[in-house]
């Protein structure tokens, strides 16, 4: 090749040279498609596919029935149906019954509990069955998706099986029978539907007269019109469930002494577990009360039931039918089996106030016990001051006031005045209290101010949003040790009582608050009080010591608020100290407990003897 070649084939193409060179390609590949002569190729043709009605070829064929219910008009039909099968397969040329599949009383929208299906369905993958015979689709599948998702696997197995559909008429092994397969599908599955919420909706009618489902009850039996009556000697096992938890009893303790008193469950079991004690204690038909839907179901195609938290109507209905336990007592296990996730032991609890003294109104508070609500302190408390509640400095009378010491000091402007916020001071050794969503922590401090005591009573006042704490002996039903072994305060947990303090305040959980102490004392008699409008707020990033004045956790600082401001939103704690002091002062119980002091020793002495 020459200089003079090489330059040439370098040079760009102009645009004449590019538009002939397309014209050039174009024009070979007419010519490559416009084939050869045709006699030169042997056709060799496919075998005719038979029909499959007219196909007499060796099959091996099972048929699968299916009915919703288990009364017996649906056990006629399902009878009827395997006949019909029977007859079919056994006048058809080359079919071998294999087997007659059955789900009886199983809904089709799931074939998660459909057992005669999934057998079917494994002898098909095993290579057993050619093919399968089903009334309709309806009776296949009720779900689409299980419909469509099942038929194609079958039909692409190594051994492909086909399904035939009598009354659509569908085989799903002709080509063209997945889009009528889908239409139908879809039509089950809507039917499924609409039949569901004409469910919900007789039953919401049933519910809002009155006509409420009776299942099947330990304690009752039910007359000829379905409703309860007392099965008097199984009530007795269940008033000795409640007996023995208002005692104080735990749910394993009772299922241990029913097992060995032999006491059976209403399907005859004499093994009791914790959980079905607990279970059995929960239900509001022992005190004589209905509430309807207390689960619903969502998706009427996976049967899943779910608790209704105010996702349906409910409906509840006292006095239904004659109680076994009375409300007060059945209300009373159901706050003692609250209070048992936040590691309360005994019966139950009272809520109890201080009526007189430096502690008027404050409710004696166990961390635990989740029985008691923010209303029920509430009401606590203002039982205790009766109608003359405690008044707040009001914003006209602090403006009253600041127009007086304008008066009198006319010469200095106030509004130049600031309070200092106290995170601008150490806080070394200074006590106060750490409160989260789940946990409290005293400093260290507060151990050595209150006097060195090991165990301390934590009291509310809901109404002057004030916290207090007192020495007490370690016997008190409240009492909460506060130190370890070293004498070292310690963290402890309070999701219950936490959550409460949260719900007063208004705080977020995404915070923590330190309340300092203000302590009062009086001889040897201390009280130390936390006034919780006045925290110290902190950003729950990081761990920290809450009695170590370096903390890293982020806090809420500036210089201070104006004086004026300051004294408009600061209310007065009402702590009396020069009154009548009386810390001792015993509480008063609230709540009327009179049933819930029952007689477990009758009710277990009367089994014992039928035993």
């Amino acid at each position: 090749m020459n200089i003079e070649e090489i330059s040439t084939n370098e040079r760009p193409l102009t645009a004449e040279e590019r538009k002939a060179q397309r014209e050039a390609e174009r024009e070979r590949i007419k010519k490559r498609f416009q084939g050869i002569d045709q006699s030169l190729i042997e056709a060799v043709p496919a075998d005719e596919q038979p029909n499959f009605f007219d196909d007499t070829s060796e099959k091996r064929v099972c048929a699968y029935n299916r009915v919703s219910t288990d009364n017996l008009q649906q056990t006629s039909s399902i009878e009827l149906q395997q006949v019909t099968n029977v007859q079919t397969i056994e006048e058809h040329p080359g079919w071998h019954l294999v087997k007659v599949y059955t789900d009886e009383g199983i809904s089709g929208t799931s074939i998660t509990h459909r057992k005669g299906f999934q057998e079917m369905i494994a002898d098909c993958e095993a290579g057993l069955i050619d093919v399968i015979i089903v009334k309709s689709v309806s009776r296949f599948a009720r779900n689409l998706v299980d419909c469509v998702e099942i038929v194609r696997k079958l039909k692409y197995a190594r051994h492909p099986v086909g399904v035939f559909f009598e009354t659509e008429h569908i085989y799903s092994l002709d080509p063209n029978s997945e889009m009528f397969l889908n239409i139908m599908a879809m039509l089950a599955q809507s039917e499924s539907q609409n039949k569901s919420d004409i469910m919900n909706d007789s039953i919401e009618k049933r519910f809002r007269m009155g006509i409420f489902l009776t299942p099947v009850l330990l304690g009752y039996d039910k007359d000829k019109e379905g409703s309860l009556v007392i099965n008097e000697d199984e009530a007795k096992t269940v008033k000795l469930m409640y007996y023995m938890m208002l005692a104080g009893s735990n749910t394993i303790a009772i299922a241990k002494t029913l097992t060995d008193l032999g006491r059976k469950t209403k399907l005859g079991n004499i093994k009791w577990s914790s959980s079905g004690v607990a279970a059995t204690m929960r239900n509001e038909r022992y005190c004589g009360e209905v509430l309807a839907r207390k689960t619903y179901t969502p998706n009427c195609l996976d049967h899943k039931a779910k608790k209704n938290k105010r996702n349906r109507n409910q409906y509840r209905m006292a006095d239904h039918h004659e109680p076994i336990v009375s409300p007060v007592q059945w209300r009373a296990v159901q706050k003692i089996l609250d209070s048992r996730k936040y590691g309360f032991e005994g019966g139950y609890l009272p809520i109890s106030v201080i009526e007189t003294g430096a502690l008027k109104g404050f409710v004696s508070v166990n961390r635990a016990w989740a029985g008691a609500n923010l209303e029920d302190y509430f009401a606590a408390s203002r039982k205790a001051y009766g109608g003359d509640l405690p008044q707040y400095v009001s914003d006209q009378e602090t403006e009253a006031s600041n127009e007086i010491c304008a008066k009198d000091t006319p010469s200095i402007n106030r509004n130049a005045f600031q309070v200092a916020d106290r995170n601008l001071f150490s806080r070394v050794g200074e006590p106060f209290l750490g409160i989260t969503s789940n946990k409290l922590k005293f400093a260290q401090s507060c151990f050595e101010r209150l006097g060195g005591t090991t165990h301390i009573e934590i009291l509310l006042n809901p109404v002057e949003r004030l916290l207090a704490i007192r020495t007490c002996d370690e016997n008190h039903p409240n009492a909460i040790r506060w130190v370890n072994g070293k004498n070292k305060t310690r963290d402890f947990g309070s999701t219950g009582f936490s959550g409460m303090i949260y719900s007063l305040m208004n705080w977020s959980e995404n915070c923590r608050y330190n309340m300092p102490a203000i302590i009062r004392h009086r001889d040897d008699e201390r009280i130390m009080f936390f006034d919780l409008d006045e925290p110290i707020i902190k950003l729950k990033k990081v761990e920290s010591k809450l009695d170590t004045a370096d903390e890293t956790t982020e806090e809420s600082t500036d210089f201070g608020t104006p004086l004026i401001i300051h004294k408009n939103q600061t209310r007065v704690p009402t702590i009396d100290i020069q009154g009548e002091w009386n810390i001792g002062a015993a509480s008063s119980v609230i709540e009327n407990t009179e049933e819930l002091s029952p007689d477990v020793s009758s009710v277990f002495s009367d089994i014992s003897k039928n035993k």
